[in-house]
């Protein structure tokens, strides 16, 4: 019997070209044979990325001239890889070979899609595990008291390290092909964030489990692509936005407007409170 294709790491970029300098280097040290695809969501710097790309010609480099979203983006790579697929944020950073991914996703049949620990500044490194957020956890996290919370059912933070998780971020996250497959693509209503927690719901309904590796292997910076650019097509508050739709998918519109009154009652509290401190 052939060996299994190696899984294809998909990475889809938006500015930083020094942060995905150091990914793409991170690649070539602990995953030299694992193809790679990079699709640029519309970079304003594009000479340098195309410099970046001269650099790295094994790597398969996809530009587009607008910015599409991650969701769509990792759609589109999707279609143009075989076998499994690892997901890798630009401003992630391979601290070791990810082979170990894929040694526990062969070895759990059920499980759709596993990532391991993440070493990143403020958060413990299975924080990027989380249970599935509804509108009461959804608020706990928006005002900030998710850590306090931890391990109960009111937050989506777990007390330690979980063998499963309602869903583990898209930062590093390997997807079995054919649970992608049987689950669906990335809804791409869902522009930047929440598209792997509605896709991790959707999976567990088709009876799928998501997995943690108790291994830290990545070190990731945090927002650092996304931070320019996703206002201009959303406006500022954009992250909101996608949370809003997320609810109003799952739990309903009622339910995305109660997060919505409590996420700005709680903007204008804390506004409130800068004045305050100001005066």
């Amino acid at each position: 019997m052939a060996p299994a294709a190696l899984p294809s790491v998909l990475i889809v970029s938006y500015r930083r070209p020094e942060l995905l300098q150091r990914c793409l280097r991170s690649l070539t040290s602990h995953a030299p044979d694992w193809p790679v695809q990079v699709w640029d969501n519309a970079s304003p710097e594009a000479d340098a990325f195309r410099e970046l790309s001269a650099e790295h010609p094994q790597v398969s480099w996809h530009w587009h001239d607008e910015n599409i979203g991650f969701g769509a983006a990792v759609n589109r790579l999707a279609e143009l890889s075989e076998g499994d697929l690892l997901l890798l944020n630009p401003d992630a950073e391979l601290l070791r070979s990810p082979d170990v991914l894929r040694q526990a996703l062969s070895g759990s049949p059920r499980v759709a899609a596993v990532g391991p620990l993440i070493e990143v500044a403020g958060l413990r490194p299975w924080d990027n595990a989380r249970r599935l957020p509804g509108v009461t956890r959804m608020i706990v996290e928006y005002w900030g008291l998710s850590d306090v919370l931890r391990g109960t059912p009111l937050s989506q933070r777990y007390r330690s390290a979980p063998r499963t998780a309602g869903y583990v971020s898209g930062a590093c996250l390997l997807l079995r092909r054919s649970a992608w497959d049987q689950v669906g693509p990335f809804d791409e209503r869902f522009w930047l964030y929440s598209e792997e927690v509605d896709w991790s719901r959707r999976a567990h309904a088709a009876g799928w489990t998501i997995g943690l590796l108790n291994e830290v292997l990545v070190r990731h910076v945090g927002g650092a692509s996304s931070e320019l650019g996703a206002s201009e097509r959303t406006g500022p508050n954009w992250l909101l936005d996608m949370q809003q739709a997320y609810l109003a998918k799952h739990h309903g519109r009622r339910a995305a407007a109660t997060y919505a009154t409590a996420a700005r009652s709680f903007d204008r509290l804390r506004a409130a409170r800068r004045r305050r401190r100001q005066a």
